[in-house]
Order: C-alpha cells, then sequence, then structure tokens
C-alpha cells in the first residue's frame, strides 16, 4: 500500500516553527515518519535560524502522503513541550497541497536520562541465536509467586520488540508497554492467572522478520523449535498450548497471528494491537485452518498510521468470521479512535489482550467489544462498470523489483528517477488514452514483488537512456470507475489493493499488467480514475 504514494506529485511542504529558548549552538529539528524526518529517531530535518526566534526549513514530498512529525532539538531527551508544560502529541497532516505548517514552541524538555524501572524479576538471556537469523537477547518475566512457590508451574506468553516490552530505559522512545506494571496489578486485584512473560528483543532485520516470508518463517522456527524448548526445560512452564499465546503491535500483532495460523499445535493464543495486516488474504480464504480452539485479540486506534492499517483489520476480522470464529466468543476486536500508533497507546490497552488471554474471574470489558468494524471504505461506490477490449500499447518507463520492508522508499526513488527523464520522452501521447501507469505483478500477491514501469505511450521509439520497452498485451480488462470529490490515485490503490481485490475471487494471471489510467485536475471538485485489471485468459 505504501509503495502507491510515490505516484502522486511532490508538493513542498514547509515547517516554521517559533521556538523560545534555543540553546546556543543548538539547532531546531522536525523529527517524524519519513526518512527525510529521520524515521522518529529524535533528530531528522534541521531548520534554519531566522529572526524573531523563527526556524524554517522545507522538504518535498508525494502528494498526499500522510504526515506525522514534532519537534525537538536533535534528540528524544529534548522535545518541544506544549503551552500547558507537557509533551503535545504527534502533529499530522496530509500533503495535499504547498504550505507552511507553523509550529509554536514556548519550551522544551529538559535532558534527561530515562531510569531503569521494572515491576517484578527479570531474567535476561543475551545472544540467542536461531538458524538464518541474528542473534538477539531475550528477557523473561518471572510472575510474583515464582520464587516463593517452587511446585507451581505457569502459563507463558512470548512477546516480540522485547526491547519496549517492561523497561522505558531499553524503549525506543523512552516509553515502554509496562507489561511488568500491568500484569502484577492485574494479578494483585485477582484479574489475571500468574503468567511467565518472554520478551524477544527485535534486531535490525525486525520487519523481515516479523513477515510472512523467509526470515520470517526462520524467526518462527527459532520461536517454535529453540526458544519454547529452552524456556520450557529452564523455567516451571505449562508447556501445552492452551497455555501459549504470544503478543505484539504493529508488525508484531502480524507475527503473533502467523504464529497462531502457523503453528497452531504450540499456541492457542495471539493478541494483535495495531497489526499490520500484509498478507495474501486470499490464501487465507482458501486455506484449511487449524481446528483446535483457538483465541484472537485484535485493536487498533484512529489517528495517523493507524487510520492507513485498518483495512487490513476489517479484512481479517471478515475473514477469521468466514472461518468460523465468533466474535465476543473467540475473537475480540476493540478500537480508541483518538489512540496514535505508539508504545504509550498500546501500554493504555495491553490490559485487554492480558486480559483476554489469562484472565480471572468476570471480565466485563468483553462486553463492550464493538462488532466488526464499519469499512473505512464503505461509503465508496467502487464496483466493477463493465469489460473493456483494450488493444495493444508500448510501455516505456522503469522496471525494476520492488518488495520487502524497503518497499516504499524503492518505489519512491524509482519514481523520482522516471520523473526525472520523463521530459526525454519525445513519443507522441495517445490522444484517445490518458497517461498511464503500469504495475506488473509477480509471484503471490503481497507476498513477493511489485514492479513499477513508467509511462504508457503510442509510440515507444524514442527511449530515454535507462529505461525499458515492453509489450502490454491487448484483451479483456475488468474497468472500474469512481468519480468523488477530490479522489486521487493514493485513496483509489488503497481501496483496491487493501480492500476489493483481497476479498473478491479476483485472480491476477502470472506476471499480468495493470494499467490505471487518470484523468483528473488536483483542484477538481470532481474526479474519475479508470482502473483496469487484466482479466485470466481462457
Amino acid at each position: 500500500m505504501m509503495a502507491f504514494q510515490a505516484w502522486a506529485e511532490p508538493v513542498q511542504m514547509t515547517f516554521r516553527v517559533t521556538a523560545a529558548n534555543v540553546p546556543e549552538g543548538r539547532v531546531v529539528q522536525i523529527t517524524g515518519n519519513l526518512d527525510e524526518l529521520g524515521n522518529w529517531s529524535g533528530t531528522g530535518l534541521e531548520l534554519t535560524a531566522g529572526e524573531a526566534g523563527v526556524w524554517e526549513g522545507s522538504i518535498a514530498v508525494p502528494r498526499g502522503t500522510e504526515l506525522e512529525f514534532k519537534v525537538t532539538l536533535g534528540t528524544w531527551a529534548e522535545e518541544a513541550l506544549g503551552p500547558d508544560g507537557a509533551v503535545p502529541g504527534n502533529h499530522t497532516l496530509t500533503a495535499s497541497e504547498e504550505r507552511v505548517v507553523e509550529v509554536e514552541v514556548p519550551g522544551w524538555k529538559a535532558p534527561v536520562e530515562v531510569q531503569s524501572q521494572i515491576t517484578g524479576t527479570v531474567v535476561v538471556h543475551p545472544g540467542m541465536e536461531g538458524d538464518g537469523i541474528l542473534p538477539r537477547d531475550v528477557q523473561v518475566w518471572l510472575p510474583p509467586s515464582y520464587e516463593t512457590n517452587r511446585r507451581r508451574r505457569y502459563p507463558v506468553l512470548y512477546m516480540h520488540d522485547g526491547q519496549q516490552v517492561f523497561d522505558p530505559a531499553t524503549s525506543t522512545f523512552g516509553v515502554a508497554w509496562d507489561v511488568d506494571e500491568t500484569a502484577t496489578r492485574l494479578i494483585e486485584e485477582e484479574k489475571l492467572r500468574e503468567i511467565i512473560v518472554v520478551a524477544i528483543n527485535n534486531t535490525p532485520q525486525r520487519g523481515e522478520e516479523y513477515g510472512d516470508g523467509e526470515l520470517g518463517r526462520l524467526y518462527m522456527d527459532f520461536i517454535v523449535n529453540r526458544l519454547k524448548p529452552f524456556i520450557d526445560e529452564t523455567y516451571r512452564t505449562m508447556p501445552a498450548r492452551e497455555h501459549t499465546g504470544t503478543m505484539g503491535a504493529s508488525m508484531g500483532g502480524l507475527i503473533s497471528f502467523l504464529l497462531v495460523y502457523r503453528h497452531g499445535d504450540v499456541f492457542s493464543k495471539a493478541g494483535c494491537l495495531s497489526p499490520a495486516f500484509f498478507l495474501d488474504f486470499r490464501e487465507l480464504r482458501q486455506a484449511d485452518w487449524p481446528t483446535q480452539p483457538t483465541l484472537l485479540y485484535i485493536d487498533n486506534g484512529g489517528v495517523g498510521l493507524e487510520q492507513l492499517l485498518q483495512p487490513g483489520c476489517d479484512l481479517m476480522l471478515e475473514t477469521l468470521q468466514e472461518k468460523g470464529f465468533v466474535l465476543g466468543r473467540n475473537l475480540f476486536w476493540m478500537q480508541d479512535e483518538e489512540a496514535e500508533h505508539n508504545e504509550a497507546a498500546w501500554a493504555e490497552r495491553v490490559w485487554m489482550p492480558l486480559s483476554m488471554m489469562y484472565g480471572r474471574g468476570r471480565q466485563p470489558w468483553k462486553t463492550r467489544a464493538r462488532s466488526v468494524p464499519t469499512p473505512v471504505y464503505a461509503d465508496w461506490t467502487l464496483e466493477p462498470d463493465a469489460i473493456v477490449e483494450v488493444g495493444s500499447f508500448t510501455a516505456v518507463g522503469y522496471e525494476e523489483k520492488i518488495g520487502g520492508p524497503l518497499m516504499h522508499e524503492r518505489a519512491m526513488a524509482l519514481w523520482e528517477k522516471f520523473s526525472n527523464n520523463a521530459a526525454q520522452l519525445d513519443a507522441p501521447r495517445n490522444p484517445e488514452e490518458p497517461e498511464t501507469v503500469g504495475v506488473t505483478t509477480a509471484g503471490q500477491y503481497w507476498r513477493d514483488t511489485f514492479y513499477l514501469a513508467g509511462l504508457v505511450v503510442a509510440d515507444g521509439s524514442a527511449v530515454p537512456e535507462g529505461m525499458t520497452m515492453r509489450e502490454v498485451p491487448g484483451g479483456h480488462y475488468l474497468q472500474f470507475t469512481h468519480t468523488g470529490p477530490a479522489a486521487s490515485l493514493k485513496e483509489v490503490f488503497e481501496y483496491l489493493y487493501n480492500w476489493w481485490i483481497p476479498r473478491s475471487d479476483f485472480v491476477f494471471g502470472q506476471g499480468s499488467v495493470e494499467l490505471y489510467g487518470h484523468d483528473y485536475q488536483a483542484d477538481a471538485e470532481d474526479a474519475v480514475v479508470r482502473i483496469l485489471f487484466p482479466l485470466e485468459e481462457e
């Protein structure tokens, strides 16, 4: 989904920060969810100092890009404060047009060292290794009675992104999930069984290890065949599947689901917070699911990235119910529409999946679990309009494999490379066809790759250096038409790729070509987007 943001014209976003009390020699910076903004590292776009305490800087981003950012002095320890003296939430906006974003900073958080804060006993097992994946530390939290009741055995919860689970001193942004504090409180209130929590640290290969590709399979194999036997031998566990669960957020939510789905003989329950369900949903719908009793918890927020991930939650909830899961019985979904995509939000909600998996006594919160959410795109009217005949065209453009965790960045770089050379195209455009972008899919959808091509023209005789030329075959194509205010390619792509296609029975041919025709202006009140999908040849 994120790769398609690269297919919009760039717009300039100028940040203008009026800041008080900037120490001499320090630079005001914008950190956020883009590479240009440091990817939430605390550092990012360095602004230039002007008069009267005004700092300014600009970046160019594809039109329609969802921006989230904060202001710092280059570290999270010196983050901007709001008028109330507290750290404000993320600034969010959509880059729909060129604009100046003004922010006032009355003061800065004083640089302090984040103190370690752990409730209970945590044992660290450093450098645990698995075949084909990087070594990582594993932290084991022991419940209150573990040392005093030597005959007792305990259920086990395996969690991902272990650095974030217990201790704010090891967490990326100085905020942890506080699972140790939450579990201790619930146990003392007799609302939670005593459990062992195994927190598995992530590595620089996190994106691939938490996905459904080769490294994801190796990571799951490490947990199932190396880590779990070690934990069961080292600690007094209840090793059976009915006592074994897993939990994570974002990509960690995806791998938690995959552990239950692909290793249902080992795991019986999963908590998926703000999950990034980048999966082949057709495979999920057609596959034979494990027959053992399984509990699943899914939730999401409603701000920023959470909105982009909700279609995946929609699809998963629909698919699970098709497979026999029942809301309120073995499937629970909750949403906090005000919540962002971060550790603080997950810390607020973590008591619910803990209670769902290992709760004691009455769980009144379950009765408040909402039914399946209204799909993000429920008010859209995208339906097949017609099967149309398309003649043969010549496609001129870059063709490059795009896949894996850097798909968005690689697609943006490829699009920029194409845009810089597009002016060299001397071939006349076909006046009967709109400017078109082409994509080729290879292998299984969402699991393998995308190929980003360029413009479709009537005559490919003038091919700029470094570009490729290939035929777009004629044939019958399925046509969609969407008309609506301020419609954009990004929105339509998101709908089709994340809602309509996965839930339909539509199947791409191996190496098929999709043509996306667009005929609209950014400021038009009404816009029409024509999308052509090739049908399987009989």
